[in-house]
């Protein structure tokens, strides 16, 4: 299968980055990581976290992150579909990858709807995420 590099042989500089990012330490090991994603979503299946993981190894913070990176433009402008599986009052949700229509070599933008819908799964994301620390601290403030 093809790899991110071979996609994408023109582009200079790191195509990771953040403050904790070595290249020489995190590069290969990230790369290797979002192919590992990209090639199983690319059926378009929708799969949990922990279904990634069970077929491609990759811790669940990982996948989730790769999944976000896939969005990014310099990763291939991908569509990263959310959705709960069963009750949503669960906290268990589903993931799939699709392509973005290519119009004239570049990637359709998506819609507005599309837009707003990921907006708000990345704000329930990122609600679920602050929900989760909140009880953390809690945990720890009981334990001192």
């Amino acid at each position: 299968m093809k790899t991110l590099f071979d996609r994408d042989e023109g582009r200079t500089g790191p195509a990771f980055d953040g403050p904790e990012y070595q290249a020489h330490y995190d590069n290969k090991r990230l790369t290797s990581q979002l192919d590992r994603v990209r090639n199983l979503m690319l059926d378009g299946a929708w799969r949990t976290l922990p279904e990634i993981h069970a077929k491609t190894g990759d811790p669940a913070a990982s996948i989730s992150a790769q999944l976000r990176h896939l969005r990014k433009m310099r990763f291939g402008s991908y569509l990263v579909d959310r959705r709960a599986r069963g009750s949503r009052e669960h906290g268990l949700f589903e993931y799939r990858i699709r392509v973005a229509e290519v119009t004239e070599g570049y990637s359709k933008p998506p819609s507005v709807a599309e837009r707003l819908k990921s907006a708000e799964a990345e704000v329930a994301r990122l609600q679920d995420e602050n929900d989760l620390l909140k009880a953390q601290i809690e945990v720890l403030r009981d334990a001192t």
